[in-house]
């Protein structure tokens, strides 16, 4: 277990900030992954220390760092118990091509990094992972002249990939003449923040960008140890370069524990939708947190309509409105929709109706219940299993809750009408 002295670590300036040249987006769990690893080769300093014996994939274990995969997990506060996954992200590393605007192009596109080997544990003997930098970078990285120094402590307490980012950026900068990092474009910010490659997305809006990445992140950084100030330059009306004015927090952070990578609830509610636990895990690690609870949401939305056909597959729609950002075409089509128009005072014989009606739906729903509690046990469980099938996302639901009791109800009631399924209002 880290002690709250020792946490610290040195990175190489030319290993912060860095843009994905190539290759899977850098992901929150990639990013501490990483520190992680410098971190463990800073403290042990060469290669070798707790080798295990050579076999024949591994003749010179010698030449790798290792360190038991539970540390590996713990250090990072990876926060599942499935380790397997950690090797996927030990993976995704050393397919990840990075470039830095250091001028003299000591870390520019090259792998986080290289070789990779995992000793299984037998017994009392833990799981060995061990690794390797590149050779080009690896005195630049385990032992840099020019470096930020960081803290495992604060790097795991933040949540957002796009709040790591800033945080060790503004660290770099928070010694510097003046407090202020380097002004750059602003796409050159979101390449950063969202450590997704460079050119495989679209821009969006930068206001967009500012509400749904940048104020986040900034949020999250002034409660660490440091504070940022976001700087804007504009021509004309339009931002074009963006700096951050960093000082020191004023204010003792408290000691709070680390945010694990992954969140149990939200895995839960995404295995629901019919993921594997390793799929779900993947997905958790590849988002921004905000963004996938956000688009959960909307799909969660969308399978509950019952005004609307059952997906076939709500894992696959889910995926699509990831990638395709429904989100986002959600919420523009409701900002550039019209103003309504202000709602007419309902007549006498309408206020009387509406209770009338929502009585009736009511009763309807009560006896839809008892009908569905006073059938036997086969029979209600063949009924579920037809009407998970319709609402997978119903699987989670208490059966003495209400959202089961609504959306049950109205299935269970309206079962027998033709097209139910697309008439339902």
């Amino acid at each position: 277990m880290l002690e709250a002295s020792s946490r610290e670590f040195r990175k190489a300036n030319s290993a912060v900030g860095v843009r994905v040249k190539s290759g899977p987006t850098l992901t929150m769990m990639g990013r501490r992954i990483f520190n992680v690893l410098l971190y463990h080769a800073q403290k042990q300093g060469n290669p070798g220390s707790n080798a295990p014996s050579a076999w024949d994939a591994c003749p010179n274990p010698e030449d790798y760092f290792w360190i038991p995969s539970g540390d590996l997990a713990h250090d990072s506060s990876w926060g599942s118990k499935d380790h397997k996954m950690l090797i996927a992200g030990l993976q995704q590393l050393q397919t990840t091509l990075v470039e830095s605007d250091d001028p003299t192009g000591r870390f520019t596109s090259v792998q986080l990094i290289g070789t990779v080997h995992v000793l299984k544990g037998s017994g009392r003997r833990p799981t060995l992972v061990g690794w390797e930098f590149p050779r080009s970078t690896r005195d630049i990285l385990s032992n840099p002249d020019f470096y930020t120094k960081l803290s495992i402590y604060h790097l795991t307490s933040l949540k957002t990939v796009a709040g790591t980012a800033l945080y060790e950026i503004a660290k770099r900068y928070l010694t510097n003449v003046g407090g202020k990092t380097a002004r750059q474009h602003w796409h050159w910010w979101h390449d950063t923040l969202t450590g997704k490659p460079v050119g495989s997305v679209k821009f969006p809006e930068f206001r967009y960008f500012k509400r749904d990445t940048l104020n986040p992140a900034i949020e999250e950084v002034n409660r660490t140890d440091i504070r940022v100030e976001l700087i804007e330059t504009k021509k004309g009306r339009s931002v074009t370069d963006l700096q951050f004015l960093v000082s020191f927090s004023q204010q003792a952070t408290l000691e709070l524990p680390p945010a694990p990578v992954v969140d149990s609830e939200l895995l839960d509610r995404v295995k629901a939708l019919g993921f594997t636990e390793r799929q779900a895990i993947d997905l958790l690690s590849q988002h921004e947190d905000a963004y996938l609870r956000s688009t959960l949401e909307l799909v969660e939305g969308r399978m509950a309509d019952l005004s609307k056909p059952a997906l076939a597959s709500p894992a696959a729609f889910m995926r699509t409105a990831l990638k395709d950002n429904y989100l986002s075409a959600k919420q523009r089509i409701k900002s550039e929709a019209p103003a309504s128009k202000p709602k007419k005072t309902p007549s006498r014989a309408q206020a009387v109706a509406d209770p009338a009606e929502d009585k009736e739906r009511s009763a309807r729903l009560d006896a839809a219940i008892a009908s569905f509690n006073a059938m036997a046990a086969d029979e209600q469980n063949e009924l579920l299993v037809q009407f998970h099938a319709a609402f997978p996302m119903a699987k989670r639901y208490r059966r003495d809750g209400k959202p089961f009791r609504s959306t049950f109800g109205e299935w269970f009631s309206r079962r027998d009408i033709p097209d139910a399924q697309t008439s339902l209002v």
